[in-house]
């Protein structure tokens, strides 16, 4: 691992991103889409999500295949169609979907992070 500043994440095969400015990422396999908002197109890079999740320790992990800041999320809701599904909706109005089993984990990690702003 690269000496970096605090705040800061090194991205393999880019280099190092602002924390603060990473929204989410989401698993590929064994590679992993890093979404950040001065970004046009997601970066792509060989690590399995898992090994960002131990260098992002307050992230969310709503679902296997995703790994949230929770200073982006706007809101967690209902899915319309399902009553049993949630979903986490993102400023910008990128959706992620909440795996059933991570419901309560989600709700209480965010509550932790953000305070009270989630619905139900």
């Amino acid at each position: 691992m690269k000496n970096l500043q605090p705040g800061m994440l090194h991205v393999p095969s880019y280099g190092p991103v602002v924390v603060q400015e990473i929204t989410y990422l989401r698993a590929e396999g064994n590679y992993c889409y890093v979404y950040a908002r001065p970004f046009i197109r997601p970066i792509l890079c060989a690590t399995p999500l898992a090994g960002f999740a131990q260098q992002l320790p307050g992230f969310l992990r709503p679902h296997k295949s995703y790994l949230v800041n929770p200073q982006h999320v706007d809101a967690f809701e209902q899915r319309p169609e399902n009553t049993k599904c949630y979903r986490l909706r993102l400023r910008g109005g990128v959706v992620l979907p909440v795996a059933r089993r991570r419901i309560g984990y989600t709700v209480t990690e965010l509550v932790d992070a953000v305070g009270p702003l989630c619905r139900q």
